[in-house]
């Protein structure tokens, strides 16, 4: 009798699982089985008994009476292919059996099916708007799908984000039969609110877990995470600080040029509008802070999609305008003239 036992019942790609191999010949009325060849064939992707062929025995005697003759074991790393259940292998011994004056082929194969559990859960998360002026309401949705290939019911579903202020996100929908299952396609939805306050890049990761029903092991979930890009608001621009103007530097030699646009003759005491334009290269540069720092005067803006910005000014005296930029290292400088002298006329008195 040829024997063919596993390790295990139940298992996941990736995992191991043990074949062992033995021979009885002490049944009554055995004989002497000679020149015999034992093998045994693994598990192919597709399940079949087709895949690597191991020899555990050539030219072998298995004499009459010979009891539980081991002849190995064969270590297999399951690798079946997405759909499959069950996994075959076989053992067979082929030999001469000496069974009459004529001696006949011995033939004995034997195969073992090993259950195949394949559970696949996936986890995604967006976030809506993806980029926005501070402050920002932004909506997470997390969504766990059950894309197993065999079937694989999913129990204690739970979605985590550390930086959910109310803690952990909440299920919204997704569980179509009520059973408290995440089934093979169904896709739980989960979603947590927050409002952004600071500007910059904000990136939230998430993480999953479930139990499969089918072994009471935990199912692997990859991570997945969103980003938010929140820009500064224009209060948040006009608070920030300017990066100190070097003297030495001229503004055509920065690439990124900070330039009144319209000048006309700036005076003391004098009502002037003044625009001015930041490029970056060849580019425009949007949502930065200009400064304009003069005699008696400090004034803040922000420039617009075009790269430009509008300043209403009224210097007290003479002196230098000097405007600044939170983008460029260098600054434009404007003189500002004396207030025109102004005289008037007294009209003489008629004393006759």
């Amino acid at each position: 009798m040829l024997t063919l036992v596993k390790d295990r019942t139940l298992v996941r790609n990736g995992e191991t699982s043990n074949y062992s191999v033995s021979v009885d010949n002490d049944e009554t009325g055995a004989c002497d089985i000679t020149n015999a060849t034992v093998t045994i064939t693994l598990p192919a992707g597709d399940g079949t008994a087709t895949g690597r062929t191991v020899t555990l025995a050539t030219d072998a005697t298995f004499a009459a009476g010979a009891s539980n003759v081991a002849l190995g074991t064969v270590p297999y790393v399951v690798a079946i292919n997405p759909g499959v259940s069950d996994a075959i292998a076989e053992a067979k011994v082929s030999g001469v059996l000496h069974d009459a004056p004529v001696d006949h082929t011995a033939q004995i194969a034997k195969t073992v099916g090993t259950d195949i559990t394949q559970p696949v859960a996936t986890l995604t998360e967006t976030a809506t708007p993806a980029q926005g002026q501070s402050p920002l309401p932004v909506s997470f949705t997390y969504t766990v799908t059950n894309s197993s290939t065999t079937p694989v019911p999913m129990s204690d579903v739970r979605v985590a984000d550390e930086k959910c202020l109310s803690g952990a996100p909440n299920y919204r929908s997704g569980d179509v039969n009520g059973n408290s299952r995440l089934d093979n396609g169904e896709a739980w939805t989960y979603s947590c609110a927050m409002t952004l306050r600071d500007p910059g890049s904000f990136t939230s990761t998430a993480t999953a877990t479930a139990n499969s029903t089918v072994d009471s092991r935990a199912v692997p979930i990859a991570p997945a995470s969103a980003t938010v890009n929140v820009t500064p608001s224009r209060r948040q621009i006009l608070r920030q600080d300017l990066p100190r103007s070097n003297a030495a530097q001229s503004r055509r030699d920065a690439q990124c040029m900070v330039a009144a646009t319209s000048r006309r003759v700036v005076r003391a005491r004098q009502r002037t509008t003044l625009r001015v334009s930041v490029r970056d290269g060849d580019a425009a540069a949007a949502g930065v802070l200009v400064r304009v720092v003069g005699p008696g005067l400090k004034r803040r803006t922000v420039t617009n999609a075009r790269g430009a910005a509008t300043l209403r000014l009224r210097p007290t005296r003479s002196g230098t305008l000097v405007v600044q930029t939170t983008e460029c290292a260098g600054a434009d400088r404007i003189r500002v003239r004396a207030a025109r002298r102004t005289s008037a006329q007294q009209a003489p008195r008629n004393t006759g």
